[in-house]
């Protein structure tokens, strides 16, 4: 490793939440506890949206949520809180619900978040889409509900001026630039510019790497770089434990999918899918953030 200390806090840091894990997993030994938690991030995320609400100043453009934390952070955690509200709205039919999960998606807009977009719009349909039945009436109903959130989104972010101010302008860039356009926002071509270089470093070391959390490095001494993360996850462990070490984390999280999909077909389906919905939103969104 090019730092050692970087790599040895990050593997204590994984051995800590692996510790974590395992001990949430003998604790949610019910499908009641496991609501409860989901309950918990439900009113939690509605605190935040609040909060955030309450102490943003509304006559400056600016991405909300800045004031607490990263707002790409307090993005997907307002994701998490919109997919367990919407699991019980669909599934426990507590409309209550719903002026919840409306503040939360409006804030996540303001977040100006791509990511918590993306992950927010995609966990949210394919749940959606999982309450299906094998009727077609039903197939088209749910793929209606489905395009009119898409629309009702789509015309906010387009035709609401704060939203696009926030968040509408930075999607412009981002489909501009993915259809080969010019795109207008740097960061664009910074994180594109971050994947190319870390993509070489991978080729220079392809089955050992750099080491864990030593992309910063890395990327502090070229040209016009600084200490940061790759904002891929997929380069970010391909430069730091090579290609053995990233096809393994992958295949865990494969085998989480599985269990989850096989868990679906005992319990509730909906509960199910709802973790399931989450976890395929971070294999996803590899490509736009580090979460190992």
């Amino acid at each position: 490793a090019i730092d050692q200390n970087a790599a040895l806090t990050r593997v204590r840091t994984a051995v800590l939440l692996f510790i974590l894990m395992v001990s949430l997993v003998n604790y949610l030994d019910t499908q009641e506890k496991i609501k409860k938690i989901m309950e918990c991030y439900v009113i939690s995320g509605f605190i935040t949206s609040v909060y955030i609400f309450i102490i943003s100043d509304f006559s400056e453009i600016t991405r909300f949520g800045y004031q607490i934390s990263n707002v790409n952070t307090i993005g997907i955690i307002l994701g998490f809180s919109s997919v367990f509200g919407l699991y019980f709205i669909l599934e426990e039919k507590k409309i209550f619900l719903i002026p919840f999960l409306i503040l939360n998606l409006v804030m996540i807009l303001l977040t100006g978040s791509r990511k918590a977009l993306i992950f927010a719009g995609f966990t949210i349909l394919f749940l959606l889409f999982s309450k299906r039945k094998a009727k077609i009436g039903n197939t088209v109903k749910v793929l209606f509900i489905g395009f009119l959130i898409i629309f009702a989104g789509y015309y906010m972010i387009k035709n609401v001026p704060i939203f696009y101010q926030i968040i509408g302008i930075r999607m412009e860039n981002l489909l501009s630039f993915i259809t080969g356009g010019e795109a207008a926002e740097r960061s664009v071509y910074t994180r594109y510019y971050m994947m190319q270089v870390g993509y070489d470093w991978f080729k220079e070391r392809p089955l050992t790497g750099y080491g864990l959390n030593n992309y910063r490095f890395l990327f502090a001494s070229v040209s016009e770089g600084r200490e940061t993360y790759a904002h891929n996850n997929i380069i970010e462990l391909l430069v730091g434990i090579g290609i053995f070490g990233t096809i393994f984390y992958y295949i865990a999280q494969l085998v989480v999918i599985k269990s989850i999909y096989n868990a679906s077909k005992i319990i509730s389906k909906t509960l199910c899918y709802s973790f399931l919905a989450i976890t395929l939103g971070y294999l996803f969104m590899s490509v736009g953030m580090v979460y190992y």
